[in-house]
């Protein structure tokens, strides 16, 4: 059958045509459609997750902020710097907590003028700007607080000149230290000096809730988008100190005494590389602690190892006698603290923090990194418990916050 050519290449033409036509005339509004629907379809989301965040801030509650925080009944480490005369973190400067620029060469107001030295807090971090820069300006007595940070005090927070400048000062009545390591001190400040070191409780943390919702195993504060895709059981809704302090008092007029709880430790510190610090002689990471109570019978993991709120994990301690407190990123621990008014007697390993234990007279059970899991048997568990029975029940007396300021303010090198 023969072709026609030209037939044939004339249809193509056409085709072509028609093709190029129904490009130019209707593919550039289906695009122009489909970018709109896009654009509209953006918004939409943009405009749900922004009501998602805006519901999610009433449900999870919203940040209370610092200037309203008031000193709770125990002790608590942003506590102790609202309870100052002045403090100093991070370049700012507040007066009773307003912020105010300060003349620290004449430290004078009222609280200061029946006879008492200026209490001064200073965060860890602000320890070296404020021994350069503020003690030469300082006139007049004052005791010193330090902490708010992880440093072992005063070691990591100043070079030794700095200690020796600022424990020699005959201004600075007492020095007292959040992560003492008052031993360590000793070559540097000077055995006669050293008296003016006194340990510091890190005690409650009542701070990172009051901040904002918190997420569960981590430290993000906030309402953003992690803690509205979350599951709600991973974030907790953020309280002022009052209302946790609250909680907790709603705890302990409820929980059983020492010898009617289970004879059992209770374990539930965070594992994870923030918490890989070594303390002491023959220190042991977190890690490598639960390591070694992985089977040990005894030992109880809060939860059963899973994500759970603070309030639930308060409630499941109280039926403890016992609770594993470890160092983490720094030498104390607010669980330890927590535990302490729980009534639970504590079990840790030995650090720099021991002698602060006996001073205090809290039920506390030091053991040796290696043989932590060893040590803890049925046997021991009896024997501790009867021994530190007297202490748990003096341990809240012993964390009252007023006590606290009593003994700091009253403090003499």
């Amino acid at each position: 059958m023969k072709v026609n050519r030209h037939h044939a290449s004339s249809s193509i033409f056409i085709r072509f045509r028609l093709m190029s036509s129904f490009r130019a005339r209707y593919l550039p509004s289906c695009l122009i459609h489909s970018k709109r629907r896009l654009v509209n379809l953006v918004l939409t989301l943009a405009i749900v997750f922004f009501l998602l965040i805006l519901l999610s801030s009433e449900f999870l509650g919203r940040p209370v902020p610092p200037a309203s925080w008031k000193p709770s009944r125990f002790v608590w480490s942003r506590g102790f710097e609202i309870q100052a005369d002045v403090s100093l973190c991070e370049g700012e400067t507040r007066v009773h907590g307003a912020r105010e620029e300060v003349d620290w060469g004449n430290l004078s107001w009222p609280r200061s003028q029946h006879g008492r030295a200026v209490l001064v807090h200073v965060c860890s971090s602000s320890m070296r700007p404020f021994v350069q820069g503020v003690l030469p300006s300082i006139r007049q007595p004052f005791v010193l607080m330090t902490g708010n940070g992880d440093s072992t005090l005063p070691a990591e927070a100043l070079g030794e000149e700095q200690v020796r400048v600022l424990v020699g000062s005959d201004l600075l009545l007492s020095w007292w230290c959040q992560n003492l390591d008052r031993e360590g001190a000793r070559e540097v400040a000077g055995g006669e000096k050293l008296g003016k070191l006194r340990h510091l409780p890190i005690g409650l943390d009542l701070h990172t809730r009051a901040a904002g919702p918190y997420v569960l195993g981590g430290m993000q504060v906030g309402v953003g988008v992690r803690t509205v895709l979350l599951p709600s059981n991973w974030v907790e809704k953020a309280r002022s100190p009052q209302e946790q302090e609250s909680m907790l008092e709603e705890i302990r007029a409820s929980m059983r005494p020492s010898e009617e709880r289970l004879l059992r430790v209770y374990a539930d510190f965070q594992v994870n590389a923030k918490y890989g610090r070594r303390f002491g002689a023959g220190g042991l990471s977190r890690a490598e602690a639960a390591e070694q109570l992985r089977d040990n019978e005894l030992v109880e993991w809060g939860g059963g190892g899973s994500r759970q709120s603070r309030e639930l994990a308060w409630r499941e301690k109280a039926k403890f006698a016992f609770e594993i407190s470890l160092p983490g990123n720094g030498l104390d621990c607010h669980r330890t603290w927590e535990a302490f008014l729980l009534g639970c007697v504590v079990i840790t390993v030995s650090s720099p923090l021991d002698e602060m234990w006996k001073e205090l007279e809290l039920p506390v059970v030091v053991l040796d990194g290696p043989s932590l899991s060893s040590s803890i048997t049925a046997d021991n568990l009896t024997k501790w418990r009867e021994e530190h029975a007297g202490r748990v029940a003096r341990a809240a007396e012993r964390l009252e916050s007023s006590m606290w300021m009593r003994r700091i303010r009253g403090a003499k090198g």
